[in-house]
């Protein structure tokens, strides 16, 4: 549902306990102290381990954008006419979709989120602007009031010294080796993707049917 260059898929992440552990205590903490910006937060070890599980999913769809970026760059270099390199990105943007269009359905709403920033991080350019140059303008705007609908900001971008502090030290802990992390990526199938969702629907009719019997018992008792 998102971009030509974001047919990228999730990568399962392994990470041995103790070793995560140290690193998060130890090297983190030094990365902590490296951002500019002064951060003090009571519940960074907590939102550490809640951006890791984020990351271990998106991350390397954001590399995947930039792999993907700089091979669109480089064959459109190759190709004299602009109808001609309309023609590429559109049949790259079908192979893409079909091959990884899946996996990106797949994400939670902040992980979508998480990604779009990522992206920034890693092209230099939000979502906005890779649909404008790859695309069109029109196209670029289209899906920017769409997934606005879905709270997604299109035009978002990564502040590494700002919001994006915690997420910024993290990514820092995986270039520099400190966090074991895989960068392969996952595909999701259609029936894969189908029975997660049945999963999710029953779970979560589980959920609100809990809920209902809680209220209604206290309801009672009052």
């Amino acid at each position: 549902m998102y971009i030509l260059v974001m047919r990228i898929i999730i990568t399962l992440f392994s990470l041995n306990v103790m070793f995560f552990n140290i690193a998060q205590t130890d090297s983190s903490q030094m990365r902590e102290q490296e951002v500019e910006a002064v951060h003090i937060d009571r519940f960074f070890s907590w939102k550490y381990k809640q951006q890791l599980s984020m990351i271990e999913r998106v991350y390397p769809m954001a590399l995947e954008a930039k792999r993907i970026i700089d091979s669109l760059d480089y064959e459109r270099s190759q190709i004299d006419k602009k109808r001609k390199q309309k023609k590429y990105v559109k049949q790259v943007h079908e192979d893409l979709e079909d091959q990884f269009g899946y996996a990106v359905k797949d994400l939670y709403v902040s992980e979508g989120k998480l990604l779009l920033k990522l992206i920034h991080r890693e092209t230099g350019m939000s979502l906005y602007d890779i649909l404008s140059e790859y695309r069109s303008n029109t196209r670029a705007q289209i899906v920017h009031s769409a997934l606005k609908l879905f709270g997604h900001d299109t035009k978002s971008t990564f502040d590494a010294k700002g919001d994006d502090w915690i997420t910024e030290i993290v990514i820092q802990d995986i270039e520099t080796g400190r966090i074991q992390f895989d960068t392969d990526v996952k595909l999701v199938s259609k029936n894969e993707y189908k029975e997660g969702m049945k999963e999710y629907r029953q779970d979560h009719r589980e959920y609100r049917k809990e809920k209902r019997k809680k209220k209604k018992k206290e309801k009672s008792s009052t």
